[in-house]
């Protein structure tokens, strides 16, 4: 009990009553071995009492240590309020940024898609290049082939006439 008073010099009233309030219940408890029953029902009253003010003590104990955790989160949630007013340029700067880069992937695939469709249109031009240069190739063919041939058969109509 002693010890507490000591330690609690600086502390609130709060500590000191239960401090105070600890070392009566501690005297009493010394004393509470009945030796008459006078003395037993005269003590009854001051126990009672050093009981209430032990419980009173506590309970503004209780209710200062409840209101320091409140102290306590309030700061909290100011630093984190605080810190998170900090970050947020940083973060926006970095969501723009990756917004950017996602607008110049998209501008990048969709020029990349192009090309791509441009490479395939060219790709069937020359096919249906090519297929025509053949088409017309034989037919070339063809018609000089039916040429000889009716060259041939006019030079053997000839030569049965002569």
């Amino acid at each position: 009990g002693e010890a507490a008073l000591e330690k609690t010099g600086a502390e609130e009233p709060a500590v000191l009553k239960k401090a105070e309030a600890e070392e009566e219940m501690e005297r009493f408890e010394e004393e509470e071995q009945p030796q008459e029953e006078e003395e037993v029902t005269e003590k009854v009253p001051a126990k009672e009492e050093a009981e209430e003010e032990a419980t009173t003590a506590l309970t503004e104990e209780s209710a200062h240590v409840n209101e320091e955790r409140r102290r306590q989160e309030d700061e909290e949630q100011a630093v984190e309020k605080a810190r998170a007013e900090e970050e947020r340029p940083r973060l926006e700067e970095r969501f723009q940024e990756e917004e950017a880069a996602l607008s110049n992937g998209r501008a990048e695939q969709e020029e990349s898609e192009h090309m791509e469709e441009e490479r395939q249109k060219q790709e069937e031009e020359q096919a249906v290049k090519e297929a025509r240069t053949e088409e017309e190739e034989r037919a070339r063919f063809e018609e000089e082939r039916l040429r000889r041939e009716e060259e041939a058969a006019l030079e053997r109509a000839c030569a049965e006439e002569e």
